[in-house]
């Protein structure tokens, strides 16, 4: 019953807290620093952004997760209208691109042999099992991963990832 679509998102601008793995020693401390910002810096950084286009949606931004991990970047954004944001706030401009998408609900949950599953852990099988069974490719257009929680409360949201259909 797990649904896996292909939807096509406009030209985005996010804007919030960008972490560089490249700032950390090793992956231990990256993953340590996501955490800590996650709980500490989210509200009040969210909170300053200018120009909010879907105040509702959190949207947590991975940065090839899918390379080696020097060039990983991870963030907590939304998307806004303008890329003048405060002193202090990150911008990330996300080029168009189609997406590979699935929902984490209960029926995707059973592929990995869970109950309920966090957004992030359909990446790995929709890049290893999806993608593959389909044809598909992660899109190298400068395209990254999202996180979209449209039930911040209930933790339920879209996972996306950029895809092209030929190398």
């Amino acid at each position: 019953g797990a649904c896996f679509e292909l939807v096509r998102r406009p030209e985005t601008i996010l804007a919030g807290r960008i972490l560089y793995a490249r700032d950390f020693g090793s992956f231990e401390a990256f993953d340590e620093a996501i955490g800590g910002v996650m709980e500490v810096d989210r509200e009040r950084v969210l909170s300053r952004l200018a120009g909010m286009t879907r105040p509702d949606f959190d949207v947590r931004l991975s940065v090839n997760f899918w390379r080696p991990v020097e060039e990983r970047a991870y963030g907590f954004v939304r998307e806004v209208a303008t890329a003048q944001q405060p002193e202090g706030v990150q911008v990330c401009r996300m080029p168009g691109s189609l997406y590979l998408r699935a929902r984490n609900d209960a029926a995707a949950a059973q592929l990995l042999a869970k109950e309920r599953c966090e957004m992030w852990e359909l990446f790995a099988y929709m890049r290893e099992f999806v993608m593959p069974a389909h044809g598909l490719f992660m899109a190298n257009n400068g395209a990254q991963e999202l996180e979209i929680c449209d039930a911040p409360e209930s933790g339920l949201g879209w996972s996306y990832i950029p895809v092209q259909v030929n190398k």
